[in-house]
């Protein structure tokens, strides 16, 4: 699917279909969160890894939502103390942000070489964890943010690096908001709507 953006021609990700083929999935500091992590046979000397944390927040929200995702449930899973977690992330809020943001990451590295591709990348991501997207810009419009409040710092990096491809800013965030607006609207995902 094309999309004009001050006159030119972009292609936005297709719609994915429901039972799309088997294709490598981009690495993240975040891995697959409906793998269960075995926690360590003891509670008390366990270090642990900022990405072990990550790790085990993504299967708590897969799991339980956000609402059922505590830090209390987060060391139940890894077999430590709260305060372990704590170590790393000084709240739940920051916590849960890392890991919708991580889900970006990989998508950001490759939108310094291609729009089109990242764009791809990023319905993708999106369109696996639908409530962890949504939970992302939830979080980034809440907090404390100085230049744009409501879009995540990941996010501003792939607009910025989009910007630099194109070669316009402008042209940039309207390719994003459109992308970004029909991930909402369930347009691109696993249940979108096929073109007839």
């Amino acid at each position: 699917m094309t999309t004009m953006v001050d006159g030119s021609t972009l292609s936005l990700p297709r719609p994915i279909p429901a039972e799309p083929p088997a294709a490598p999935k981009a690495q993240t500091l975040v891995a697959n969160p409906r793998q269960s992590v075995a926690p360590p046979a003891k509670t008390q000397a366990v270090h642990l890894s900022r990405a072990q944390i990550l790790h085990a927040t993504a299967i708590c929200l897969a799991e339980c939502g956000y609402d059922g995702t505590t830090i209390r449930r987060i060391a139940k899973q890894l077999g430590c103390a709260v305060g372990s977690i704590y170590r790393y992330f000084k709240d739940k809020r920051t916590l849960l942000d890392a890991v919708t943001q991580a889900r970006f990451e990989p998508v950001a590295q490759v939108a310094e070489v291609s729009a089109e591709r990242s764009a791809s990348l990023y319905a993708h991501a999106a369109a696996d964890e639908p409530q962890q997207y949504r939970l992302m810009f939830w979080l980034a419009s809440v907090g404390d943010h100085h230049e744009a409040p409501g879009v995540p710092e990941v996010i501003q990096r792939i607009i910025e690096a989009w910007a630099r491809q194109m070669g316009d800013r402008r042209k940039a965030e309207r390719f994003w908001s459109q992308l970004h607006g029909r991930i909402m609207l369930g347009e691109v995902g696993p249940n979108a709507t096929q073109p007839g």
